[in-house]
């Protein structure tokens, strides 16, 4: 997981710094950074079960702070596709 963390950190680097791209890449280089969040949390779910013990809290659950940084995310990605559309 950590390899394909880093091979998507790359792609989505490398399609970042590329001035003009066909749309099909335009697509892939919205998603490519959404993808990452894939290997945190297959990596997050194989802390939970490592520390499955008592002295640690179950933290499965999303806070409050969590909700906001969740919104702001969301926001940015809403301004970025909301940007795409100015330039089609």
């Amino acid at each position: 997981m950590a390899t394909f963390y880093v091979v998507l950190l790359v792609v989505g680097g490398i399609l970042n710094q590329i001035e003009t791209l066909p749309i099909s890449l335009v697509v892939a280089s919205i998603f490519v950074p959404l993808a990452v969040l894939y290997p945190l949390y297959q990596a997050q779910k194989a802390v939970n079960f490592a520390l499955e013990s008592v002295e640690y809290p179950d933290n499965s659950r999303l806070t409050w702070l969590n909700w906001i940084w969740i919104g702001l995310f969301c926001f940015y990605w809403a301004m970025i596709i909301y940007a795409l559309t100015l330039l089609v």
